[in-house]
């Protein structure tokens, strides 16, 4: 939500990730549980990314190449 703290996105959103939430559970491809679980686990996650990213700290640096990301801290 921080990202998209605007309603007429948040909503749409929300209610297609539900949707697709319990089609799973309507399919019996999923169990309740494993649904509301992962969803509170992409709300969690993405909350903390998002707040990882929006201060990010001076001695960390992330370099991308040939094919790997490496994610080193400056003491």
């Amino acid at each position: 939500m921080e990202e998209y703290p605007s309603l007429t996105t948040a909503v749409p959103l929300f209610t297609l990730a539900t949707a697709v939430g319990v089609s799973r559970i309507a399919a019996d491809e999923h169990w309740t549980g494993d649904v509301l679980a992962s969803a509170a686990l992409g709300v969690v996650i993405g909350h903390i990314l998002y707040r990882v990213h929006a201060r990010p700290s001076d001695n960390w640096s992330m370099d991308i190449g040939s094919g790997m990301v490496q994610i080193t801290r400056c003491w």
